[in-house]
């Protein structure tokens, strides 16, 4: 929860119930049933104290020990803005603001997160009138593309269409993702409940209209294919999403994705860890796995996943990074698959993709290798950027947010214009307090400069 607003819905509430309403209305974490429970124990304390709800003296003290101003990053960023052009007014009146910490401002708006509900376009940057439309007008994203949904009713009912697998499958599974690092579901048994050649078709929509793979999840199709899967990874993995999102769209004859592990060994929470074995659990199977579906068939003369399983990965198990060995090449394992197969990897495992053949034997041009891709986590090792109530379907703004955060983290320079770069900052920042802390510090550092 928002920690000012949190104690200022104590402060300001004269009885549980009203603080539980204010609660779950300002602080967006947590149900109405969730807050009534702590603050049952909070109202005992109140008793013990000799005070209640409506003493006076409780809210006085309350005022005097909790601001209603912090400096929000979205606030600051705007002054840093005007800043850097030679305006420092902003500066200043947000000093002058700063210095009264405890009086409400008379911008409202600044004592709190920014809503989801309503947005300001003069509060969202340089392009904010362009952010602030995409943010809220889920019609703009149906007439990008237009064969796919976009908060539609029928998609909650597609959620509940999850898979499933005997204890046998479940245990042959974990048993290939600890001695190999990954393991492949074909697409026989995954009945997805959306149609991907309209999801990859949609890619390319978003391609020509300059817009980022990673922009497909604002659509509700890729969280019907997660929620179908997640629950059959919690059972092999014992992990849950984490919000980790991502598409790709490799052209023919273009090189993919890079060499790589997804995750350092104690993962992005090396703060205080020690041992050489916390990426893992007692039982071999790894915190952290992301999943790879291609959208179209990749054969093996195509962009399809290389990877080096673990029992031939000398660096699998080491802090470091690659550990590259030429005696690995003997053992590189292809990942060709059909559209909607699903490509299971640990974070240390060695892949990469290959760059396909720009012709087929036939003498057709190949198409583009478009996938998409998401993790599962365990949280001590890494937080989920979003609250996972917000599943299976996240409001449409905080899945723009997300898209335009992994667009800034993930895409590699050059891929985008500095305007589109801005205007990705720009949504993200208008939601940045719904977001995991850490997360919304690796996009910060992302940002345009």
């Amino acid at each position: 929860a928002d920690w000012t607003c949190t104690f200022q819905a104590l402060t300001t509430a004269s009885s549980q119930h009203e603080a539980s309403l204010e609660l779950c209305r300002r602080c967006r974490a947590g149900t109405e049933d969730e807050w009534e429970a702590w603050l049952r124990q909070y109202t005992e304390m109140l008793v013990s104290e000799s005070t209640s709800w409506q003493h006076a003296g409780r809210a006085e003290a309350m005022l005097a020990s909790n601001p209603v101003v912090v400096p929000r990053e979205w606030i600051l960023d705007k002054a840093a803005r005007a800043a850097e052009t030679g305006d420092f007014a902003e500066v200043h009146r947000i000093l002058e603001m700063l210095t009264k910490p405890f009086e409400t401002p008379t911008n409202v708006a600044e004592a709190r997160p920014p809503s989801l509900a309503r947005l300001d376009a003069n509060t969202v940057g340089e392009v904010g009138a362009k952010a602030a439309e995409i943010l809220q007008d889920a019609d703009f994203w149906r007439r990008l593309c237009p064969e796919l949904r976009v908060a539609d009713a029928a998609s909650e009912g597609a959620c509940a269409s999850i898979f499933e697998a005997s204890e046998h499958q479940v245990e042959m599974l974990r048993a290939a993702m600890k001695r190999d690092g990954v393991f492949a579901l074909p697409t026989a048994d995954l009945p997805w409940q959306v149609d991907l050649a309209k999801l990859a078709r949609s890619v390319e929509e978003l391609h020509r209209a300059g817009w980022p793979p990673s922009f497909i999840w604002v659509y509700d199709e890729p969280w019907i294919m997660l929620s179908q899967l997640a629950p059959l990874l919690r059972d092999v993995l014992g992990s849950q999403p984490c919000f980790d999102v991502a598409a790709s769209r490799v052209p023919p004859g273009e090189a993919g994705i890079a060499f790589h592990r997804e995750r350092p060994l104690a993962g992005l929470k090396t703060a205080g860890i020690t041992g050489e074995d916390v990426g893992f659990r007692a039982d071999g199977t790894p915190a952290f796995a992301s999943i790879w579906v291609p959208l179209v068939d990749v054969p093996q003369t195509g962009s399809c996943l290389m990877c080096v399983p673990h029992a031939h990965d000398a660096g699998y198990t080491e802090s470091g990074n690659l550990h590259w060995n030429a005696d690995m090449l003997q053992h590189v394992r292809c990942l060709s698959m059909g559209a909607g197969g699903a490509g299971v990897m640990s974070h240390r495992l060695f892949h990469w993709s290959r760059k396909g053949d720009a012709v087929q034997a036939d003498g057709t041009p190949t198409a583009p290798c478009v996938a998409l891709s998401f993790a599962v986590a365990e949280d001590a090792f890494e937080s989920p950027r979003l609250p996972r109530r917000m599943l299976p379907l996240p409001p449409p703004q905080l899945r723009v947010a997300l898209a335009a955060g992994q667009a800034l983290t993930r895409e590699t320079a050059g891929s985008f214009s500095a305007e589109m770069g801005q205007l990705f900052w720009d949504c993200f920042l208008q939601c940045s307090e719904h977001f995991d802390h850490a997360y919304s510090s690796s996009v910060y550092m992302a940002r345009p400069q």
